[in-house]
């Protein structure tokens, strides 16, 4: 078989001993002894936080401050990657358009038509436009 303990019980006996414990706090006898008490719990408190901090600092911010720097290492990798490769495909183009211009103007005046060629007769106009 199985016991069922009712909490309620639980909740009576610690509201009890909050009860002494606020009592006896109160007696001329248990106030020196209480700040000694607190005291003493203070500073292994302050001990216990010490520990804390150095390990939050040694484990777990050192970790993510290497993380974070090796990936903006990263980022700042592939920007430049990006930047350099964006500069080569706009000095391609440009090349490329500056190529084509010269190469207009090249075949332009080495295919001027030769100024030796027999002259055209002027095309005739209708008869309204004569004066």
């Amino acid at each position: 078989m199985r016991h069922h303990r009712n909490p309620t019980a639980y909740y009576i006996i610690a509201i009890i001993f909050i009860l002494v414990v606020a009592f006896l706090s109160q007696q001329p006898y248990f106030v020196g002894k209480g700040q000694n008490i607190v005291s003493d719990v203070q500073n292994q408190a302050q001990a216990q936080m010490a520990k804390a901090s150095e390990w939050i600092n040694e484990s777990v911010f050192k970790k993510t401050v290497n993380s974070v720097q090796s990936g903006g290492e990263t980022i700042q990798n592939q920007a430049t990657e990006k930047i350099i490769e964006e500069k080569n495909k706009i000095s391609d183009n440009v090349g490329k358009k500056v190529e084509t211009y010269f190469s207009g103007v090249k075949n332009s005046v080495l295919n001027q038509p030769n100024n030796n060629c027999q002259s055209v007769e002027p095309i005739q106009t209708s008869s309204f436009l004569k004066p």
